[in-house]
């Protein structure tokens, strides 16, 4: 997301943008209450009044620390032991909580290892060997990158997301927040 704000900003070098992170429960809130414009969501469970626009998909991976018993796996971890194994995850009303419980339902029924508020503090805990985590590549990819993270491979099929912008009003947007959802539907990778 970051990387994407620049964008509005290369075309009106006077356009500001400013940046909220919120779960996906309190960006739906700030969006249908009018205190935010434009919102990005990886949720499921969409409001039925605002306007939605679904510009790409993101994908939920596996991380763990260098140093966890999953790292040097030679298979794929199978879903229900990651259903039953305590993970490091965000708080009740995020959509990458919620969306990984929908994709994985029992999951849920397994008490997290730890519970934190932002993606960065769950990476934060995973590489520091608090235990697996489920994340967006998008949140995790520098840290793989890095090698600060692993993803381990999931047995089956991969765990997809929709990444949804919400707003309210009028039904098409304009000005920045037209120009942050074309920059999100046209990147498959958010530009540097």
């Amino acid at each position: 997301m970051p990387a994407w704000l620049a964008e509005p900003r290369r075309r009106g070098p006077r356009t500001r943008v400013d940046l909220e992170v919120l779960n996906s429960t309190q960006v739906l809130a700030g969006v249908h209450d009018g205190h935010l414009r434009l919102g990005f969501v990886e949720t499921p469970r969409l409001r039925r009044d605002v306007h939605t626009l679904t510009p790409r998909e993101d994908e939920l991976v596996v991380v763990v620390a260098p140093e966890h018993p999953w790292a040097p796996r030679e298979g794929p971890l199978e879903l229900d032991e990651l259903a039953s194994t305590p993970l490091v995850v965000r708080e009740g009303g995020s959509g990458t909580r919620e969306a990984f419980e929908e994709l994985v339902p029992a999951a849920g029924g397994t008490p997290p290892v730890q519970e934190l508020g932002s993606n960065a503090a769950v990476r934060i805990a995973v590489a520091s060997g608090a235990g697996p985590a489920v994340l967006s590549m998008l949140a995790v990819r520098s840290g793989l990158e890095s090698g600060q993270l692993l993803r381990v491979p999931l047995a089956g099929s991969r765990l997809r997301r929709p990444l949804t912008a919400v707003w309210n009003g009028p039904r098409r947007l304009s000005g920045p927040a037209a120009d942050l959802v074309a920059v999100a539907t046209a990147t498959t990778r958010p530009p540097r």
